[in-house]
């Protein structure tokens, strides 16, 4: 186990957290598992305003380990923790792993040979596989937690390719954050208010100034805690509301006027009927009925702000 700070670090990781004293405990003890002495790697722990513990477990964590370093980012928010940790970072790629979540045991080794591997990607996620307290409930089922791509070490496909990864298993350029400005504060959790968007705004910047630099590592796996409250019907529905919310976004984002929002509305309405058929057939769950017709209202929404108050998504964005 190293106990000295790598003196070149290639890559560096940050773990963001608020109020998540045993969570994080866990996920730097799963990555700590994975440390060894001459490996080229250091990891930075944001502390974004928590009320509880969690700085003192931090700074425990680095007194005993050289190879972390313990931060606090005062702007609340899950865009400003972060990018507190990747200015902080001396690494030439930057990883991102969230705080509920624990690295498989080779996640470190898959993302080393990542980057040996994945050329002139700017952008390289794994996937993502939740650990339930409860199971889901009836409108969804365990594979709406799972997040996966390809099969392969490879390239996203071009269809995904401008939404890129899910944030919590992610790893960027560090000059790639930096040309861009890292992540966009007004978007991402902040505190215990639920939104998101921030990884999208980022890479949907960066595919269109640099096309489809992404990489899919499937050994580069994390384990994402979905406790009780996000298996509840209520809140699986503010989620798809809020999906909904960042669907309008990628529309916009990517030219898209009223008539782009008028036809996502019938587009979306065609497609709830589709699916009801198909779960009243039992060829499906009830969830893509449900979310289609979230997308449509929503677009409706955006539509009514366009035509009527000449308002972008962008300037309500925290209409949620």
């Amino acid at each position: 186990m190293t106990e000295t700070q790598p003196i070149n670090p290639v890559l560096s990781v940050v773990i963001c957290t608020y109020n998540r004293r045993d969570f994080v405990d866990k996920a730097i003890s799963a990555f700590d598992a994975q440390m060894a002495e001459d490996l080229p790697v250091e990891l930075i722990v944001v502390n974004n305003n928590s009320s509880d513990d969690t700085q003192d477990l931090i700074e425990e964590w680095a007194d005993k380990r050289g190879y972390i370093s313990a931060r606090i980012e005062t702007e609340q928010g899950l865009s400003a923790a972060r990018n507190n940790g990747w200015k902080a970072a001396r690494g030439r790629y930057v990883g991102f792993l969230d705080d509920d979540a624990t690295a498989d045991k080779d996640w470190l080794s898959a993302a080393l040979e990542a980057l040996q591997n994945c050329g002139e990607a700017l952008i390289i996620g794994g996937p993502i596989y939740p650990v339930f307290e409860d199971s889901p409930p009836w409108i969804v089922g365990k594979d709406h937690y799972i997040r996966t791509w390809s099969v392969a070490d490879a390239p996203l496909e071009e269809k995904d390719a401008k939404g890129g990864f899910f944030g919590g298993n992610m790893i960027i350029r560090r000059d790639t954050l930096a040309e861009f400005g890292g992540f966009d504060p007004n978007y991402g959790m902040k505190g215990d208010k639920v939104w998101g968007a921030e990884e999208y705004v980022l890479f949907n910047a960066i595919h269109d100034t640099y096309g489809n630099r992404t990489w899919y590592a499937p050994r580069m796996a994390i384990h994402h805690f979905e406790g009780r409250i996000k298996t509840s019907v209520s809140y699986i529905l503010k989620r798809g509301w809020i999906a909904s919310q960042i669907h309008c976004l990628k529309l916009e984002q990517d030219g898209g006027g009223w008539y782009r929002f008028a036809g996502g509305v019938k587009s979306h309405t065609v497609l709830a009927f589709k699916n009801m058929y198909r779960w009243i057939t039992g060829k499906s769950g009830p969830w893509p009925m449900i979310s289609c017709t979230l997308h449509a209202l929503c677009l409706f929404y955006c539509l009514i702000f366009y035509v009527i108050w000449g308002r972008s998504i962008s300037d309500s964005h925290n209409f949620n």
